[in-house]
């Protein structure tokens, strides 16, 4: 499903979403760990002043077929590249 657009059928509105920045990856996360640094160039910078107002996919679990991931020693942040 790589590249292909994903049909979505139905939408839950919802007035409450987690606004927990402290598990929003940063590119000062991803650079310091060598597993994953080289992908720092598909991450964007944290605006902190940024609300979170839209959560993609919740209800969808194709969305979060795992395509590809990358892990690291024990302990370690991992990547993975999704639906």
């Amino acid at each position: 499903m790589d590249g292909e657009p994903i049909q979505i059928h139905s939408i839950i509105e919802c007035d409450c979403i987690s606004n927990c920045r402290n598990e929003i990856t940063t590119l000062y996360v991803v650079r310091a760990h060598p597993n994953i640094a080289d992908l720092d160039f598909q991450l964007p910078e944290l605006k902190e002043d940024a609300e979170i107002l839209l959560l993609i996919g919740r209800g969808h679990p194709e969305v979060h077929h795992v395509l590809i991931q990358r892990t690291g020693p024990y302990g370690a942040p991992f990547a993975q590249k999704l639906s």
